[in-house]
């Protein structure tokens, strides 16, 4: 079975539509790690084929790597105070694509998808950290994921 379609199957081509609609798929509220921009990059690329993920990306890397030029480079879980909602949005929604993104990549399709549609399973409408999303990815690779997350979500210890 292919969890791709299942985990998308609700949502629908609008862009703001496809963003609240992916946080209503997931069901679960994660502390700063927002998985909602790559939720509508995997739409698109699901809808329109890997070309309409990748131009999704490629926004999202434009965005963090403005927030860096600016002089804002922090984990996805930094609670601090950011210069303007552009910087705070580029962490939160964008570094959170390209996070999911490297996590997918590093998995592998099969693994990654069945990861994510376990963990909504689990905690629909529940409220989550970091780490019990780790822990979900960690269960269904049966590998430890702690230098990818320490790198993107938790930072230098």
């Amino acid at each position: 079975m292919n969890p791709v379609p299942e985990v998308l199957l609700s949502i629908r081509q609008t862009s703001g539509w496809l963003r609240e609609r992916a946080r209503i798929q997931i069901g679960t509220r994660c502390d700063r790690c927002d998985g909602r921009s790559f939720m509508v990059a995997a739409w698109k690329e699901h809808q329109w084929g890997r070309a309409a993920y990748d131009r999704e990306l490629e926004g999202a890397r434009k965005r963090v790597a403005e927030a860096k030029d600016a002089g804002v480079d922090v984990p996805l879980t930094y609670s601090g105070p950011y210069p303007s909602l552009a910087a705070r949005r580029a962490i939160t929604y964008s570094k959170g694509a390209l996070f999911l993104d490297a996590l997918r990549h590093d998995l592998g399709e099969a693994i990654f998808w069945r990861g994510l549609l376990e963990f909504t399973r689990v905690h629909a409408g529940g409220t989550v950290d970091s780490r019990d999303f780790q822990r979900a990815f960690e269960r269904v690779s049966g590998r430890r994921l702690s230098r990818l997350f320490d790198d993107w979500v938790f930072g230098p210890a």
